[in-house]
């Protein structure tokens, strides 16, 4: 009958064992992957070294921020377009993004690009 006992004991310490390891390696992916997601979005990285090459683009009329963020990353200008969604609103130019034809370049910060694609001139650097 201890034996019963012993047995159900260790099966139930090794269940629980499984459980937190399970746990833990769940934490560490998740944890992982919430890093590497705001380095993207807080330390962001240019497609390309300078000069970099131009791109045009179009923004239709009517058009969300989401399908731009999207429209970017397949024309190859960034990297990730859920961490440029994500800088775009946490930015001036969440609502200030206008329709119509931009030439963008792959060595641009996303604040520039925005910035271009909210009808602001850049100032040329000497």
């Amino acid at each position: 009958m201890k034996g019963k006992y012993a047995v159900g004991g260790v099966v139930s310490v090794c269940v629980e064992l499984v459980l937190l390891l399970v746990s833990v390696w769940v934490i560490i992916t998740v944890g992982r992957w919430a890093y590497s997601f705001g380095y993207q979005v807080f330390a962001e990285d240019t497609v390309e070294e300078e000069p970099g090459t131009d791109i045009a683009v179009t923004i239709a009329e009517g058009q969300s921020n989401r399908d731009i963020c999207q429209m970017l990353e397949d024309q190859g200008l960034i990297k990730n377009a859920n961490a440029f969604y994500v800088r775009l609103l946490l930015s001036d130019y969440r609502d200030a993004l206008a329709p119509g034809t931009y030439t963008l370049n792959t060595s641009m910060q996303s604040e520039e690009m925005m910035a271009v694609m909210a009808g602001e001139e850049l100032e040329e650097e000497e």
